[in-house]
């Protein structure tokens, strides 16, 4: 079963030149962002094995970044690490809508697989086993209809039950992480979800990287 952290963004605005500005607005994005992926795979000193990271991006085009750790290598726990080969990855993103009219799945670095698509959820029935759950952390308040949503007094005792409550329900679970202003807006998702997609609202003095964690260690202890 593949444990699976979807993060979706509006865009990377940084380039290379900002990972040596040691008080950069931009290198604290680049820090947060892997820290996310870093608490998502690693572990002490090796990968977590059937993790797959996926970063939906909205522009310049909207695209896909994913990491997978049975596949993904030359990726350090280091934000410079990081950033250098998703940086490398939104160049072959460009190269890749110019030169290509047909939006395959390529390899912009070794075990890192990049496509052009709006459909987030493309593809990631390939590593799950039905049921599949479905629940989105959100920092912005969402407005819908069908969605379960609720804000959990956080506590890790609290945060434990809920996570455990909901991932015994489910043989794969995807975790989503919507950091863009706005309400994120789903496409209908291409997988046969025995539930409703359900939402948390977290407190914004929980940062995300966190979460991520948390739910590796809960879930590590379950496995």
């Amino acid at each position: 079963m593949y444990r699976i952290f979807l993060i979706k963004i509006q865009k990377f605005k940084y380039e290379k030149r900002d990972l040596n500005l040691p008080f950069s607005q931009k290198r604290i994005i680049i820090g947060f962002l892997s820290r996310m992926v870093t608490n998502a795979i690693f572990l002490s000193h090796s990968l977590r094995k059937k993790v797959i990271v996926r970063l939906a991006i909205e522009e310049p085009v909207p695209h896909i970044i994913q990491i997978q750790t049975d596949k993904i290598r030359y990726l350090g726990p280091d934000e410079r690490s990081f950033a250098s080969i998703i940086l490398k990855a939104e160049r072959k993103i460009i190269e890749q809508k110019i030169n290509s009219p047909n939006d395959h799945w390529f390899q912009p670095n070794p075990g890192l697989f990049a496509k052009i698509t709006d459909d987030w959820l493309i593809d990631l029935d390939l590593y799950l086993n039905e049921p599949i759950g479905f629940i989105q952390f959100n920092y912005n308040s969402t407005n819908g209809e069908n969605i379960v949503q609720e804000t959990i007094d956080f506590s890790f005792r609290g945060f434990e039950e809920k996570i455990n409550s909901f991932c015994e329900k489910f043989n794969s679970n995807i975790f989503v992480f919507n950091l863009t202003k706005g309400a994120i807006d789903w496409c209908e998702p291409p997988l046969p979800l025995n539930t409703v997609p359900h939402h948390i609202q977290i407190p914004k003095i929980v940062n995300p990287p966190k979460i991520v964690g948390l739910i590796n260690i809960i879930l590590d202890e379950i496995k």
